[in-house]
């Protein structure tokens, strides 16, 4: 009797740790998901670079980006 109860134990402990892990996996989306910031930004910007865009974004919404200086194309003028 007693060996049947060990060999169950580690089965059932990992039924509930399965259980408990989806249920905080799912609290955690159900969070992300409900989060929506409700901030406006405007930005008018005629032939400015990536990086004005980016300080004008950052200055408004408070968000920090971080890019590779590598991989921007300096040369490239954006419109918005």
């Amino acid at each position: 009797m007693d060996n049947l109860n060990l060999k169950r134990c580690p089965v059932r402990t990992m039924r509930v740790l399965s259980l408990l892990i989806a249920l905080f996996v799912g609290t955690l989306y159900a969070n992300a998901a409900s989060y929506v910031p409700d901030k406006q930004i405007s930005i008018n910007i005629s032939e400015g670079t990536f990086y004005e865009v980016v300080a004008q974004i950052e200055q408004q919404t408070g968000y920090l980006f971080l890019y590779k200086n590598s991989e921007i194309d300096e040369s490239k003028l954006i419109t918005l």
